[in-house]
């Protein structure tokens, strides 16, 4: 199946001294690109790679999402990561924010996804009546390790909106535009739209809908690159998103974490994204366990997530030991691909995300990589493998061959 608008060499390294470039989508014995000319067919081409015949149950998603595309507005996607778990099973399509783009209406009829039941998970919605020991109560008092900071008001969101009378095909997350749910129900989509009036209530929407359990994590809702490694996770597990600022934590986010019972809570970034005030707020909510995974980049950040797991064996990767692991690559700039590509973290592979440079892969990756390659005296399984997603203007086609060798089995 041709992959949508991705024929050429789009994107070829301008470098002088650069290696001559595969075809936007080329594979290597170790690696998998998938990749269109810009985010919107990135995101339909991860879509037909995952699903390349929908008339094949095993094949066909059972939903599709929606979310912005657009380079400044990443929240909506990120959040949305959940839901491409089980049972959704379902790809992000990114389309642009009052009008649905013609490649993912395309999509959508191809895929024709049968929907799954609209029912919310059990956490208690964020606006309903708090418990005793709620942040606004818990802030007030204050804690032993000192004054907490104060909490950003929000009003509580309404209810999930759309046409859900029956199992929803298409849901639609964060600040899409009417236009856009009119034109899916045209094209005959049964929608759910989750949606807050910010970015930290679409997440406690999205939280609220997919259920809290015993595990949430806490990202930046200002910057992605730190967080882009936990939504991998997220859609690899179903576990929730909720976005923080830098220094205040939001009372949208507040209320999901103390309403869900002292759940563990992951934060997922340096101090430079989430504040140790705010972490210290988080721990003020819960009598869970309350880890952070950071690094000095993102790049070792997605690494520390990669190799971590937590004591509660709810949390991280775990991937330590050499074996034929596969793993997932996105540029650290490039956070439309990096969502969209959680498809390949929760489908089949399981392939955690590791962050590269544009044009070469960290030092902390490539001793990683090194680190749990398999050593044979000749070749012979568990190889490994990855998928890159993006294309080459993204990760560069030196990078896609310094890879294909850092896959290979180490021959000793």
């Amino acid at each position: 199946m041709p992959m949508p608008d991705v024929a050429g060499h789009e994107g070829h390294l301008e470098q002088a001294k650069a290696p001559r470039c595969l075809p936007l989508a080329a594979d290597t014995h170790h690696t998998t690109r998938v990749a269109g000319r810009h985010p919107i067919a990135t995101s339909v081409a991860a879509s037909q790679t995952a699903f390349p015949d929908p008339s094949v149950p095993e094949l066909r998603p059972g939903v599709a999402i929606l979310a912005r595309g657009d380079e400044d507005h990443f929240q909506d996607a990120l959040v949305a990561s959940p839901l491409m778990h089980h049972p959704r099973n379902g790809p992000i399509l990114l389309t642009l924010p009052d009008e649905l783009d013609p490649l993912v209406r395309d999509e959508l009829l191809r895929l024709r996804p049968p929907g799954v039941g609209a029912q919310p998970g059990h956490a208690t919605a964020p606006g309903a009546a708090e418990p005793a020991g709620t942040p606004a109560g818990m802030i007030a008092e204050g804690t032993d390790s000192g004054p907490l900071p104060e909490l950003e008001p929000a009003p509580a969101p309404g209810p999930a909106e759309g046409t859900h009378q029956g199992p929803v095909q298409v849901f639609l997350v964060g600040d899409l535009s009417h236009a856009v749910e009119h034109q899916v129900r045209r094209l005959g989509f049964r929608s759910l739209r989750l949606r807050g009036r910010n970015v930290f209530e679409t997440a406690a929407q999205v939280a609220q809908f997919v259920g809290v359990g015993r595990t949430v994590i806490v990202v930046s809702g200002e910057e992605f690159a730190e967080g882009l490694a936990a939504a991998a996770w997220s859609a690899h597990t179903g576990q929730p998103i909720l976005l923080t600022r830098r220094d205040t934590l939001p009372l949208a986010t507040a209320r999901v974490i103390a309403l869900a019972r002292n759940p563990n809570v992951y934060i997922v970034g340096s101090e430079r994204t989430v504040s140790r005030e705010v972490e210290r707020a988080i721990r003020g909510l819960t009598t869970g366990l309350v880890h952070r995974i950071s690094g000095a980049s993102p790049f070792a950040i997605s690494v520390e997530l990669s190799r971590f797991l937590s004591p509660a064996g709810d949390f991280g990767w775990g991937k330590t030991e050499p074996a034929g692991h596969f793993f997932r690559f996105s540029a650290v700039d490039a956070w439309q691909s990096a969502i969209v590509g959680n498809l390949f973290s929760h489908l089949a592979s399981h392939a955690p995300l590791l962050l590269v440079e544009r044009g070469q892969v960290p030092d902390v990756v490539r001793t990683y990589i090194l680190s749990v390659n398999p050593r044979h005296t000749e070749p012979a399984p568990p190889f490994m493998h990855g998928y890159i997603v993006g294309p080459p203007g993204e990760v560069a086609c030196r990078v896609q061959f310094e890879l294909e060798v850092l896959l290979r089995t180490v021959i000793e």
